[in-house]
């Protein structure tokens, strides 16, 4: 005689290989067909659920692993789930063991109550986690309707595996029974397995990818004013000077798509007859970096990447509209055409994420191109009660700025990175480039832009991070590897930024020694980060604490009082030891 409860374990292990196999499916719908990935919208509810000091912490002490972590935990969940619900159909199975003598009707009838039943709590549970999050990537009524289907099919294979385990044993010996139930588990683990991974990496090949077409080449504006010539000599002063005027308009700008964009419907946009773009010049004098310095624009592929949500929201470009609401006098509905019907801007600029540690990585310079927000708020007329524009996004991501800022020439709703349309992971088909301030600012894949006349606290802001959050100054040494002595010399380097600020000196110490200025480059723009070079001449063997200090244009100095990221971005001077 077999226990309940092991009718109850066996009936775990099923629903433990069929939830893997629905797992599969599942991802093979979210990529073919936009359907919402159950484990992932775990993930994103527990990301929404957790008190913003837990979420600081685990951001701080996992870094990019911590959406990792998530991504795993939601796929345990379901996974722990269906193994639960395969469990109680198990235990549900033992006492029908009885019930054919009452007839196949009575037998049908437990049969389809254990299916709806587990198809039911499966899709009752999808649905509460889909009214925290929202349905952002597929039809409410189509998405519900496919996963119905789909949960019946896995209910359906559930409670059969588990009744099939039951039958091979009924009318065998102990011996063969045990061995036909052992060959038919392992039967059944090795076909939800196939459909598992089957399914996620037929679903990663099948990916939509957004055509990253190449920008055009488009007429650039007049370089800014020459730099005064930096000292030629090793550890000299050297002074950027900061462009403090827009460059000229272009004749011309073509827009991003090989094909003429559809002109916007009349009276929607202004009619434009000469795009502006604002691209720095580069620099007039060579600058020969430090082997170790990181490049002065980062490959888009190497550029940090952090978000809210477990994988990147899916926007469709045939369905994809840009809202403009709130305190205007026209509401807009923008197409992506539309927005490329607009002057286009190409401008240089750093990006750093508020959670970077001094010294990190999580910071990156780009060409980011698009149009200027107040082009578009201008045309839906913002209300003199304006105060703040909220900015919202397909992953429930939102943000605000003054309505000043908004109104900025250098405030940027940005389509393209690096010459091309933006990648998915930075944001496709618009996000936000909002300088001077750290990335949690310049939000990613916007939908939706409010005008409101009350202060708004955003995603992190809820969270106790800044609300301002403008860059504090920073300087790193990126080459401390490459210490090594050349003709009595040993070079180091890095990179300095102050966001608007910009960089008047960069100062390296060597032990306790004094600040000694380095050579700078010429910024490709105002809100770029510098490059320096520092030529230690004629070090002494051993080692040796070298320490890196900045100076804004404002004239002040980098504090040396250490910080962490949270609230306001992490404050203190990069060290390093180094043996020579």
């Amino acid at each position: 005689m077999i226990s309940d409860g092991r009718f109850g374990r066996i009936g775990a292990l099923v629903g433990l290989m069929t939830t893997a196999g629905l797992v599969g499916w599942l991802s093979l719908l979210h990529w073919t067909l936009r359907m919402p990935f159950v484990p992932l919208n775990i993930s994103d509810t527990i990301i929404r659920l957790t008190p913003g000091a837990l979420a600081t912490f685990a951001i701080d002490l996992l870094g990019p692993w911590a959406m990792r972590l998530l991504q795993i935990i939601g796929t345990g969940i379901m996974l722990g789930m269906g193994a639960g619900l395969g469990a109680w159909a198990g235990t549900g199975i033992a006492p029908a063991r009885g019930e054919a003598q009452d007839g196949p009707r009575r037998l049908r009838a437990n049969h389809t109550f254990r299916i709806t039943a587990l198809a039911g709590v499966a899709l009752a549970a999808t649905i509460l986690v889909g009214s925290i999050l929202g349905w952002e990537q597929a039809p409410v009524g189509l998405s519900l309707a496919i996963l119905a289907v789909s949960y019946l099919g896995w209910a359906a294979l559930t409670d059969w595996a588990i009744s099939r385990w039951v039958a091979l044993g009924a009318a065998a010996a102990a011996g063969a029974a045990t061995r036909r139930r052992r060959v038919f588990l392992w039967q059944i683990a090795a076909a939800t397995s196939t459909v598992a991974v089957g399914g996620l990496l037929a679903g990663q090949r099948l990916r939509p990818q957004p055509q990253r077409a190449e920008l055009p080449t488009a007429p650039q504006a007049k370089a800014p004013p020459p730099p005064q010539p930096h000292s030629p000599t090793p550890g000299a002063s050297a002074t950027v000077a900061m462009p403090t005027s827009s460059p000229a308009p272009s004749p011309s700008v073509a827009p991003l798509t090989a094909t003429p964009p559809a002109p916007p419907p009349a009276g929607l946009l202004p009619t434009v007859s000469a795009p502006a773009t604002l691209t720095p010049g580069a620099p007039l004098l060579a600058f020969e970096p430090v082997p170790g310095t990181r490049p002065n624009v980062t490959p888009v592929e190497d550029f940090y990447v952090v978000d809210i949500a477990a994988a990147d929201p899916l926007a469709d470009l045939n369905q994809w509209r840009l809202e403009v609401k709130g305190l205007i006098d026209r509401p807009l509905s923008l197409t992506f055409d539309n927005l490329l019907a607009l002057p286009r801007v190409d401008v240089y600029g750093t990006v750093q994420c508020i959670s970077d540690k001094i010294g990190g990585r999580e910071i990156g310079t780009a060409l980011f191109s698009g149009l200027r927000l107040r082009d578009v708020l201008r045309t839906a007329g913002p209300q003199q009660a304006a105060a703040e524009v909220i900015l919202r996004s397909l992953d429930n991501y939102s943000e605000s700025l003054p309505i000043d800022k908004a109104l900025h020439e250098d405030t940027l709703l940005v389509y393209g990175m690096g010459g091309k349309m933006l990648a998915q992971e930075h944001g496709f088909p618009l996000r936000l480039y909002n300088p001077n301030h750290y990335g949690m600012k310049s939000p990613k894949w916007l939908k939706e832009v409010e005008l409101v006349s009350e202060p708004y606290d955003g995603y992190w802001e809820r969270s106790g991070w800044s609300k301002e959050a403008t860059v504090q100054t920073t300087s790193v040494i990126d080459s401390p590897g490459q210490a090594k002595v050349e003709n009595g010399v040993v070079r180091l380097g890095g990179i300095a930024f102050a966001g608007w600020r910009g960089i008047q000196e960069v100062g390296v110490q060597i032990d306790s020694g004094d600040f000694r200025p380095a050579v700078l480059d010429q910024p490709l723009g105002k809100s770029a980060w510098v490059r320096w070079r520092f030529d230690w001449q004629v070090p002494e063997p051993g080692s040796h604490r070298i320490t890196v200090r900045a100076i804004d244009g404002t004239g002040e100095e980098q504090t040396d009082a250490v910080a962490p990221p949270h609230p306001e971005g992490a404050t203190g001077r990069h060290k390093v030891l180094i043996v020579i």
